[in-house]
């Protein structure tokens, strides 16, 4: 028996959009509701990792491929140029990625995966000008109120629209109102780093030979008497965001039921899944940027240690944490993980195992 839900997804994003694929394929019953007028593709480069294995199955994999490059290098100089080491992440302290992993981390420019996936979804799921003013909830439905006067009821809402999101705004004020909201949320939000964003008009390749390269190395210039900036680091957010969809989708194609027990259950399962490789996510992503932006001495030291002495088994654990766990889509043909690393993946479909979908 197909699933009851109807789910609403707030932001047309990498998540919003991965999320609306794969219930499109599942076929379960969604909307989308994004803000803007249209979709714009904007944003920075991306790093996949421990994601080929779910764009192989949804047969996106060609697709990515032939729009990326594989990750090779992060340079790192000071504000005069000067080269203060190199980190090559194809092979990084004498082991290959690709060997134990099954692919290379792969660099995308984060409006091509938008494009890709936008095509993806039937244009008439995705209502533009759809700004989400209030949500209410009851013990059988949710419903979000737009800045339109539109009112749209589903099942389950989903919030992806972004760091300032408006539901989650709204569920945060109906928890402090409770009493129930931890004293850390109730924190404004800060900012570690400032991100600089640039649109170029198309390069001839011919006069830019490093685009025709191989692998994708980056630039990283230290900053000396002004702030320095980044892009967000490595693009985990729209993996964690790919990631959480995956298992968000996987998890309501084996729900028949709708009832506001079994839709907590759910949810219980989603966190138990989620949660702790999100926040080892986090807490690598920060310490990265911090590793390889932090200014004076001891940014220095901790670079050249970093760079000349970190010792192979340490960097192989940091990278294991990303690859221990590489879902799959449950209701798809599985594919084999690639690489020599054993991971743990996705448990089929219990409807694909009794033959019920």
């Amino acid at each position: 028996m197909a699933s009851k839900h109807h789910v609403l997804i707030v932001g047309a994003g990498t998540g919003g959009l991965m999320l609306a694929m794969l219930l499109e394929r599942a076929s379960i019953s969604y909307e989308v509701f994004e803000k803007a007028s249209e979709v714009k593709p904007l944003g920075s480069a991306i790093v996949i990792t421990s994601l080929m294995q779910v764009f192989e199955q949804l047969g996106m994999k060609e697709d990515i491929l032939a729009m990326s490059k594989p990750f090779g290098a992060l340079h790192i100089r000071d504000e005069t140029m000067s080269l203060k080491g190199s980190f090559f992440t194809r092979a990084p302290y004498n082991f290959d990625n690709k060997e134990r992993y099954g692919d290379y981390p792969t660099v995308l420019a984060r409006p091509d995966l938008i494009e890709l996936l936008l095509a993806r979804v039937p244009a008439y799921k995705i209502h533009y000008n759809k700004r989400v003013v209030t949500t209410v909830q009851d013990e059988n439905k949710v419903l979000i109120q737009c800045h339109d006067g539109s009112e749209h009821n589903g099942t389950i809402l989903v919030g992806a629209d972004g760091a300032y999101s408006t539901i989650r705004h709204n569920m945060y004020k109906g928890l402090q109102k409770a009493g129930t909201l931890p004293s850390a949320d109730m924190e404004p939000l800060s900012y570690d780093y400032d991100c600089v964003v640039g649109i170029t008009k198309p390069l001839d390749l011919e006069s830019y030979a490093v685009f025709l390269e191989t692998f994708c190395e980056f630039e990283v210039v230290l900053g000396k008497e002004i702030p320095f900036t980044m892009v967000p680091f490595g693009g985990q957010g729209a993996n964690m965001a790919i990631l959480s969809a995956v298992e968000l989708a996987n998890l309501l194609y084996d729900t028949t039921s709708v009832t506001q027990d079994e839709t907590t259950h759910i949810f219980e399962e989603y966190y138990e899944t989620r949660h702790t490789i999100s926040r080892i996510s986090v807490e690598q992503s920060n310490q990265n940027g911090a590793l390889i932006h932090k200014r004076g001495f001891l940014g220095d030291i901790a670079r050249y240690l970093f760079l000349n002495w970190v010792p192979t088994w340490l960097i192989k654990m940091h990278a294991d944490q990303f690859n221990v766990y590489r879902p799959q889509v449950s209701f798809l043909p599985f594919v084999k993980l690639g690489g020599s690393f054993k991971s743990r993946t996705s448990k089929p479909s219990r409807r694909m195992q009794d033959g019920s979908h």
